[in-house]
């Protein structure tokens, strides 16, 4: 967005919306990858014993330990914490996420090159569902495999990779009915550095058609709204 101001469409977006960019969420953890363990998924908690992580994308109040989506025991990469919303990096998007009310968010992960939208566990679907699987379905069509042979695949997580429950995305669309998605980039955990570049490029022609097609529908739903409220007023 900084860097394509001059850009037609940029402007329009900068224009529109008030947009909050959270770099990185779990700095800590990310300390560990690229110092010990470049396979480490989760933050620095540490005990008597020295470090054992929480997985914060499991640790989030909405659907908690719901579904056997996350771990008890702390030695378990998606190790849940002591108790919901125990983390200092969960309580803190949680606290901007209760602030800003966002209509729309995406999150970023590595890997495996898919469009993920709500719900995490086992056969429950979005409020929305139509909606929300109309607009992943378009999102994964602009994602080009870094293979160069198909593209992102769409779904839930339990439909393309197994129950999760806590996590960010179900957190913010279940408590502020956000359409959120996640992106899960590349084809490794570490993917080579030489793909950062094209994978910044193509990402940025899906975020920019994703924020243009939020815009669209909230006028779509204004205008609907606007001519219900006529209607109401000339009876």
């Amino acid at each position: 967005l900084l860097t394509h101001q001059s850009e037609k469409r940029v402007q329009n977006i900068l224009e529109n919306w008030l947009v909050w960019v959270v770099p990185i969420l779990n700095v800590d953890g990310s300390n560990i990858v690229f110092t010990n363990n470049s396979f480490w998924r989760k933050n620095a908690r540490a005990g008597e014993r020295g470090i054992f992580g929480v997985d914060i994308n499991r640790n989030y109040n909405y659907n908690w330990s719901s579904c056997n989506g996350s771990s008890s025991n702390s030695s378990a990469q998606d190790y849940h914490g002591a108790s919901a919303g125990s983390e200092p990096e969960t309580q803190a998007l949680m606290k901007l996420v209760d602030e800003v009310k966002p209509t729309a968010s995406l999150s970023y992960h590595s890997y495996s090159e898919l469009v993920l939208y709500s719900y995490g566990c086992n056969g429950k679907y979005a409020t929305d569902k139509d909606l929300v699987i109309k607009i992943g379905h378009e999102l994964a069509a602009l994602l080009p495999s870094d293979s160069g042979s198909g593209n992102y695949t769409p779904g839930t997580p339990w439909e393309l990779l197994y129950d999760v429950d806590g996590d960010s995305m179900d957190h913010i669309y279940g408590m502020h009915g956000t359409l959120a998605y996640t992106f899960e980039v590349n084809q490794s955990f570490q993917p080579d550095y030489a793909l950062r570049d094209p994978t910044v490029i193509k990402h940025r022609a899906a975020w920019m058609y994703y924020m243009e097609r939020m815009q669209n529908t909230l006028q779509s739903r204004k205008n609907t709204l606007g001519r219900w409220e006529h209607k109401e007023l000339t009876k």
